[in-house]
């Protein structure tokens, strides 16, 4: 059995030397439509296109105050968004 796994532990090493890292690439930031977002937001919060429409419009008003230098509270979207047990 000791020569099947130091046969197995040459296979390993030589892999590892064939395998090039890859270099390092920062992440892309791409635009999507609203259909898509929405579509985004409802599959990964298991919740309906409207309840992802209406999370968008918050998340967008809350921007557009934040930019005009106002600051919409955290809390009140939490407390609509949390789920109820």
């Amino acid at each position: 059995m000791a020569d099947f796994y130091a046969g197995e532990h040459e296979i390993m090493e030589s892999d590892a030397k064939d395998r090039k890292k890859k270099p390092y690439s920062h992440p892309t930031v791409t635009k999507s439509t609203l259909e898509q977002a929405k579509k985004f937001v409802a599959d990964r919060n298991n919740c309906s296109d409207q309840e992802a429409a209406d999370f968008l419009e918050l998340l967008r008003r809350q921007q557009q105050q934040q930019s005009e230098g106002k600051h919409a509270p955290n809390d009140a979207m939490d407390e609509q968004w949390k789920r109820s047990a």
